[in-house]
C-alpha cells in the first residue's frame, strides 16, 4: 500500500517525519506553506491521476487505492484541483491514445493538472 492510500494522522505524518506533533504543526503553520491535510490531497489527486492515465479502473477502484473515502470525495477533489470532471479527463485521455501509423499527427494531449494552493 502506498502512503497515498493509507489512513494518515498528522500524529502519525509527524512520526514518520522524525518530528514532535507540535512541531510537525508548526512547520506548516510558519513560512508560505499548505497545510498537512492540503498536502495529503494534492498527494491523493496526483496519484488518481496517475491511475487514471495507467489503468482502466473504475472510479471507485482509483479512489479506494488513492485512500480517498469514495467516489465521490475523489470526483469533488479532483475537479477542484485540476479544473475539470474526472469523467471528462478520463474520456480525453482514453480518445487520445498513441497516433495511429497512419496518422501525420498525434492526437491533442490531455489537460495536466493546475494545483491550485486553495
Amino acid at each position: 500500500m502506498t502512503w497515498p492510500a493509507m489512513q494518515l494522522t498528522i500524529a502519525g505524518l509527524a512520526s514518520r517525519a522524525k518530528m514532535t506533533r507540535r512541531t510537525f504543526i508548526r512547520w506548516f503553520r510558519t513560512g508560505n506553506r499548505p497545510g498537512a491535510r492540503r498536502m495529503v490531497v494534492q498527494a491523493r489527486v496526483l496519484r488518481a491521476w496517475q491511475l487514471l492515465e495507467a489503468t482502466k479502473m473504475a472510479t471507485e477502484d482509483v479512489a479506494s487505492a488513492t485512500g480517498f473515502g469514495s467516489a465521490d470525495a475523489l470526483r469533488h477533489h479532483f475537479r477542484k484541483r485540476l479544473g475539470t470532471r474526472l469523467v471528462r479527463y478520463r474520456a480525453i485521455f482514453q480518445t487520445s491514445g498513441p497516433p495511429q501509423s497512419n496518422s501525420p499527427r498525434r492526437p491533442p494531449s490531455p489537460p495536466r493538472p493546475r494545483f491550485s494552493p486553495a
